[in-house]
């Protein structure tokens, strides 16, 4: 329950700037957080798993958080990537799990509180297509993830 406070204090920041989602932003809430939740489920178990046959783990999740503060919309605007790199770059950047929790997050929290929705408009297809997605690629890795740590957890005793 380490997330409560920080829920809180986005929820008041919300009310305080005049949030009042529909329906359809408040679903993108929802999946958005089951979309983060699954994948990280997913990345807790294979790293889980690597970490007790591999001690280095630890240091590669470390850099994959690093990174992946930078590899999503969380400090700059989608837009920068579709602008400034190829198209090829824009759709794999669109296929990160969390790129498009970070977007679903922006339309359910931010994009009901602006009056200049331009400023926050979403990536084309949010809902569609990256969305749909996004939940193929948590699952696989949640499927991965649980798989891989079901098969090594009889030798997980042995090798810690």
């Amino acid at each position: 329950m380490h997330f409560v406070p920080q829920l809180a204090i986005l929820l008041i920041a919300c009310f305080a700037t005049g949030w009042r989602p529909d329906l359809k932003q408040l679903l993108a809430v929802l999946v958005g957080t089951f979309i983060i939740a699954l994948f990280a489920l997913g990345l807790g178990m294979l790293f889980t798993t690597f970490n007790v046959f591999f001690r280095d783990a630890e240091n590669i999740v470390d850099l994959i958080i690093m990174v992946s503060t930078w590899a999503s919309p969380v400090l700059y605007m989608w837009t920068m990537v579709r602008d400034k790199l190829w198209d090829w770059v824009y759709f794999v950047y669109m296929l990160n799990p969390l790129t498009v929790a970070v977007e679903l997050f922006h339309y359910g929290f931010w994009f009901p509180t602006t009056d200049t929705p331009q400023i926050w408009h979403v990536p084309p297809h949010l809902l569609t297509m990256w969305t749909p997605l996004a939940i193929v690629v948590s699952l696989l890795i949640f499927f991965v993830g649980d798989r891989l740590f079901r098969a090594q957890e009889g030798n997980f005793a042995q090798e810690l």
